[in-house]
């Protein structure tokens, strides 16, 4: 078993190794014929590929059981900025200057990346569910292969600048290569490309994190009132969306304190009604869902974020005899991480306080 893991983990780091070494020689490779064939650049090339490529080597080793978005933003962030250092030498002030631009380069670029990777997520998940045809999943990867893309030239654009800015440390105006200014035109003009693409992208799709409550009661009772479990917040307070609620049916909501604490009381007359409740938390790019919601909990019960087990007890209160009731409140970090935990069917209520066990269900999904 040890033997394995060893050699999975020696074919990881070579692989990772060959693929930084392979890019950032190139980029040394495209870098001297962008200074007119100048030598220095092949070899700072292969330089800053041997550097590089075993700083992200042993990065994503060690770090491989961390967040695999953290684990790459992380890498290339370090990695481009060791690049950067290497490529401005044997100046100190352009070795700050490119270490700069990698750094900045790294997150931005991987940041787009990763965006893009979410992005055709939800529009996978959004395009199955309203059943869209093979045009829309077509579009889907044209889109991430344009992210990609531009991921990659973001991060050149970043290093290509530092070295434009860095030239001119140097050199005068006249000295440095037209080539070179027409990258600097280039990298700017990307730049801004890529802030004005996210303004547009990230207003369209924010609040995409949230939570949920969804109670529904079918039995006929003349009136009822019940408390129910609401979604605590990591202060202990009651989120906002429980001011809100879309009601179906003849019924009133109102937040209340119990001898066990918050909650939910609804008041009414019973049969086919139903409370859906939501609320949005923003955008939580490369969250773990009990980063997102670290601390939340439903009231009048044993459950926090983050505990494990399959079930969990709540306390609910009824008036009188109610039927045929379901209970689900959930949470979902908005990439790819939701818990719910409900009812698993519809359940009666006796009059009274009773403790209810509900199913915790942790899922995963695209």
């Amino acid at each position: 078993m040890g033997a394995g893991i060893g050699t999975i983990l020696l074919l990881f780091f070579g692989m990772t190794f060959s693929s930084y070494f392979i890019v950032f020689t190139v980029f040394g490779v495209y870098m001297g014929y962008i200074f007119e064939k100048e030598k220095e650049y092949f070899k700072l090339g292969a330089i800053a590929g041997i550097f590089s490529g075993g700083a992200a080597s042993l990065l994503r080793t060690f770090l491989i059981e961390t967040n695999g978005d953290i684990t790459q933003i992380a890498t290339n962030m370090i990695v481009l900025g060791i690049a950067g250092l290497i490529f401005g030498l044997p100046k100190a002030r352009s070795m700050i200057l490119l270490a700069v631009s990698g750094v900045l380069g790294g997150m931005v670029g991987t940041g787009i990346y990763i965006f893009g990777k979410h992005l055709t997520y939800f529009l996978k998940d959004m395009g199955t569910q309203q059943q869209f045809g093979d045009i829309f999943f077509i579009a889907i990867i044209l889109i991430m292969l344009l992210l990609s893309l531009l991921a990659i030239a973001t991060a050149g654009a970043s290093l290509s600048l530092g070295m434009y800015i860095a030239g001119g440390m140097v050199c005068s105006k006249k000295e440095i290569p037209g080539s070179l200014k027409i990258i600097r035109n280039l990298s700017i003009g990307l730049i801004i490309l890529v802030l004005l693409f996210f303004t547009l992208m990230f207003s369209v799709i924010a609040d995409y994190a949230s939570s949920a409550t969804s109670i529904h009661v079918g039995s006929d009772t003349d009136e009822m009132t019940l408390y129910v479990p609401v979604w605590l917040d990591d202060k202990g307070n009651v989120l906002e969306m429980y001011e809100h609620p879309e009601v179906t049916g003849d019924i009133t909501t109102a937040i209340i304190d119990t001898k066990y604490g918050k909650a939910l009381k609804v008041s009414g007359s019973s049969g086919d009604v139903g409370i859906d409740i939501r609320q949005s938390h923003g955008i939580q790019l490369g969250k773990q869902l009990e980063e997102v919601f670290d601390g939340f909990s439903v009231s009048m019960s044993d459950y926090t974020v983050g505990k494990k087990g399959q079930m969990t007890d709540i306390r609910i209160y009824s008036a009188v005899e109610v039927d045929n009731i379901s209970i689900s409140l959930s949470l979902d970090n908005g990439w790819g991480e939701i818990v719910i935990i409900e009812t698993e069917q519809n359940i009666d209520l006796s009059e009274g306080w009773q403790e209810v066990k509900l199913s915790v269900s942790n899922l995963c999904y695209d």
